[in-house]
């Protein structure tokens, strides 16, 4: 038997799910019909609720358990966190509503409050973000069903905040609208020029872009000077083309030819003795060059007066020549090179090495050589004893030896400055390096053996000095290159012919006085000795850039 209190709750059960049962057939026929839910493509159906009769008649008033109410409160009631298999089935707000479960009914939030006997509510069925979610404690009266959870959006809508998980990446996207990854690292540009009024050697007849040939220079091997008053005077004559310059020296001298004695007076009318007496010697040596070796190459100049460099491309430390009034900044004087030539150090010799006198402004250096021969006046014989009369000359050799002129040994120059490089200054801070301006193969002398990084040594510059190329010449390396020190002689071939003049002698010729000598022309020949042309030198490494 039941009880009165149990009475009460069967009660209380039955007019509640009377009124679930009301509510939905006012707004839904409880059949298969799908109500929608705001989504583009998918719907929630409502499962049937049982009728409230049928319900009753499964409750065991002996099963329920034994409730006290409160008399001022109405008994709440609490869905059980796993339902039983007589009451209604707990929805959870799943992204996808299973079409078998039916909506989970929770209490409105305020526990003691106690539902109209006949409300006219419509069913709030939306859960809130949570599972758990409690509908809105005043429902409105006249509002539809809500079935969609408030985590799920509007198939339609695409939130700022989260993707379209429907929508694939636009791979046409515009590259402008995703950040780059990598960031600029575009530095600003460190310009590394030549100054204006840099030369340099290059290999070959031409010169590279931005660069142009002296004109002045060209046939001609450079002088270094520290003084730009003196820049750009020429001496000598140009040569047209790479053969080294040839002189030759003069030499003028009297030779003595000696007498032989015989017992009788000269007079009428034997003639063909030989006169004996001093008599002049001249004439001139053979051309031949001073020897020294030569690089042929065209001299270049750059073409910018001005790049607004930030500094020079030359490591510290190399000289060049500059046709220029003063060294540029960044550059210095070349103490040891004024009034000479640079020669590459040659194999086994030491950079910085110096040979020979420097020379002043405008002078050329002059050297001489030492001319003599003999002559071999032949036999012309007489009827006499030798006595007291010597002016026969005497038959055999007789010898002249002199120094021949004084002469330069013909290479024309120019005077140039001669600068050495500063260390460049530190950049402000990270930059790109833009050292274009300087082409490969520019030549460059170094006052340390080896050559710098970026920098080969150049073979046909050792033991040589550079020629600025002739026009129209092909570029050569010519003559055996120097040994250490040395400053290479030279010498001359030289010929010529004597006139012994007669004496007549009273006397028959004949048997058997054999010493005098008879007169006629006579020739003679030789070498010259050995001088060296005197062109002073300094010797550096000779580099080219790579």
């Amino acid at each position: 038997m039941a009880t009165p209190r149990h009475a009460a709750v069967i009660a209380f059960a039955a007019g509640l799910i009377a009124l679930l049962s009301a509510c939905t057939d006012s707004h839904v026929t409880a059949s298969d019909t799908d109500v929608s839910t705001g989504f583009a493509d998918s719907t929630i159906p409502l499962v049937d609720t049982p009728p409230a009769e049928d319900t009753l008649a499964e409750v065991d008033a002996d099963a329920l358990p034994e409730v006290t109410p409160d008399a001022d409160v109405t008994p709440e009631i609490t869905p059980d966190a796993t339902p039983d298999a007589d009451v209604t089935p707990e929805v959870a707000p799943d992204a996808t509503p299973d079409a078998d479960v039916a909506p989970e009914i929770t209490p409105d939030a305020t526990p003691d409050a106690t539902p109209d006997a006949t409300p006219d509510v419509a069913l709030d069925v939306t859960p809130d973000a949570g599972p758990d979610a409690t509908p809105d404690a005043t429902p409105d009266v006249d509002a539809a069903v809500d079935v969609v959870p408030d985590a799920i959006q509007d198939a339609d809508a695409t939130p700022d905040a989260i993707p379209d998980a429907d929508a694939a990446p636009d791979a046409d996207a515009d590259a402008d609208a995703i950040p780059d990854a990598t960031p600029d690292l575009a530095l600003p540009v460190w310009l590394l020029a030549p100054p204006a009024g840099t030369l340099a050697f290059m290999p070959g007849e031409t010169c590279p872009d931005g660069w142009h040939p002296l004109e002045s220079a060209r046939g001609r091997l450079l002088k270094a000077t520290s003084d730009g008053g003196e820049v750009g005077l020429t001496v000598g004559s140009a040569l047209t083309s790479t053969a080294p310059p040839q002189h030759s020296h003069g030499f003028s001298t009297q030779m003595s030819v000696g007498s032989t004695g015989i017992a009788g007076a000269t007079g009428c009318c034997t003639g063909g003795f030989g006169q004996s007496g001093s008599y002049p010697v001249s004439g001139s040596t053979a051309a031949a060059t001073d020897g020294m070796p030569a690089v042929h190459e065209v001299l270049c100049e750059i073409d910018a007066v001005d790049l607004g460099e930030d500094g020079h491309p030359f490591p510290t430390g190399a000289v060049l020549f500059f046709n220029a009034l003063s060294c540029p900044k960044g550059f210095e004087n070349v103490p040891a090179a004024d009034g000479r030539f640079i020669v590459g150090t040659p194999a086994g010799g030491t950079p910085g090495a110096t040979v020979g006198d420097a020379l002043s402004s405008g002078q050329t250096r002059v050297h001489a050589h030492q001319v003599g021969a003999s002559i071999n006046v032949s036999e012309k014989s007489i009827s006499a004893a030798g006595g007291g009369n010597h002016e026969l000359a005497a038959k055999g050799a007789h010898s002249f030896s002199v120094q021949s002129a004084q002469v330069d040994s013909g290479w024309p120059y120019i005077q140039l400055l001669a600068c050495r490089a500063l260390p460049n200054p530190a950049p402000p801070g990270p930059v790109t390096v833009d050292d274009s301006a300087l082409p490969a193969g520019t030549l460059a002398w170094f006052e340390f053996a080896g050559c710098p990084a970026g920098w080969s040594p150049v073979a046909t510059h050792e033991g040589r000095f550079g020629a600025a190329l002739a026009a129209g010449a092909p570029a050569a390396a010519l003559g055996t290159p120097l040994a250490p020190f040395e400053d290479r002689l030279h010498s001359h071939g030289f010929s010529g012919s004597f006139n012994l003049p007669e004496r007549q002698v009273a006397l028959i010729a004949g048997c058997c006085n054999k010493s005098p000598g008879a007169k006629g022309g006579y020739s003679y020949s030789g070498t010259s000795g050995a001088s060296a042309g005197g062109l002073p030198y300094l010797t550096l490494t000779a580099c080219a850039r790579d």
